[in-house]
């Protein structure tokens, strides 16, 4: 944490230096000072919408026109959620990703961009001011012109300081760690940092091979999953598919009730659907229809068909032809099943 010129400065600026949201974390070092963000993660929480308007629309703890690049590890909006407002408060360099990250970038971008502008109607007509959106569709675009996607597993030169290298880490499909390689006059050190990582219980579905960082000047990792409690182990697993089954069985199949799965769009949405097709295609008894009531999760469905390769593209294409499942592709369409299956 020296402020000495030869020295590399680390400072985790965003909310993951107290909590699991808003990941962020500013590397610096040189003269001429150089500059590189890992990260920029959007604030969630159990805040009112104002406090998260707020913490979300606040300025940087830099000037984002004086960071070099910016590298991302997870699609999660809480470590790329706020891109967007970089980009849009001035910064102009490339953003480095995992390979395969653009295309969900792309539709849960937008998506957030239509949240902001709803929010921001919604405090102005409260408050009776205006409140400007923290970003728009076009922030989001001019966002895209900047990702650079890279491979894993390869060693990338950036410029004459900096090297990187993206490792598999397990939590979604194009999760990663980072390893970064810097060189500060004569000395190079090499600074790790993961985001959030995944458990080596298999079968994992639609997540890449956990890489461990082998070695480090300086290791960065985010512990959202390391809780004990959390742990997870084979037969816990197996148990937990039975009481999904049995679950199903009582409420729907045996009393023509309902059950809701609450997920988030990308992953959760495409393992749920992936365990339901597991535990029920061979079931005759199973004719409960399954309804897929997101937009946003039936896009990233969508990519999912090109985006996966090997025996994850063979599960997934299984579990895209089975006719249980109904993708609600708009509102209007969302509005009228509830109404129907409501009655």
């Amino acid at each position: 944490m020296s402020k000495s010129k030869d020295k590399i400065r680390v400072t985790v600026i965003g909310g993951n230096a107290v909590e699991v949201t808003g990941s962020c974390t500013l590397i610096e070092w040189g003269k001429p000072k150089r500059s590189i963000l890992m990260e920029c993660g959007l604030l969630q929480g159990s805040k009112s919408l104002l406090e998260e308007y707020k913490a979300n629309n606040a300025n940087f703890k830099f000037k984002p026109k004086n960071i070099d690049y910016v590298f991302v590890s997870d699609l999660h909006q809480d470590h790329c959620g706020l891109l967007p407002k970089l980009v849009k408060q001035g910064f102009t360099g490339k953003i480095f990703v995992p390979n395969g990250f653009s295309d969900i970038f792309k539709v849960m971008a937008l998506d957030s961009a239509g949240i902001m502008a709803r929010n921001a109607m919604d405090l102005s007509k409260k408050f009776q001011k205006f409140f400007e959106p923290i970003f728009t569709e076009s922030d989001v675009y001019d966002t895209l012109a900047l990702l650079e996607e890279c491979p894993f597993d390869t060693k990338i030169k950036i410029d004459d300081d900096i090297e990187v290298e993206f490792l598999q880490a397990s939590h979604t499909v194009c999760s990663s760690s980072t390893v970064f390689w810097i060189k500060n006059g004569n000395i190079t050190r090499k600074i790790g940092f993961t985001g959030d990582l995944g458990n080596v219980i298999m079968p994992k579905i639609f997540v890449n091979n956990f890489e461990p960082i082998s070695s480090a000047n300086l290791l960065l990792s985010e512990s959202t999953y390391s809780d004990a409690k959390r742990s997870c182990k084979a037969e816990e697993r197996d148990k937990d598919m039975e009481k999904i089954k049995s679950i199903i069985y009582q409420y729907t199949i045996d009393s023509n009730g309902k059950v809701l799965f609450p997920t988030f769009s990308f992953m959760r949405t495409q393992q749920i659907l992936s365990i339901l097709y597991n535990l029920f295609y061979q079931d005759e008894n199973f004719t409960t229809p399954i309804y897929l009531c997101s937009p946003l999760a039936c896009k990233i469905c969508d990519i999912f068909d090109f985006l996966l390769t090997g025996e994850d593209l063979k599960l997934w294409r299984m579990v895209r032809g089975w006719s249980s499942i109904h993708y609600i592709r708009d509102f209007e369409s969302l509005e009228a099943t509830l109404q129907k299956h409501n009655k």
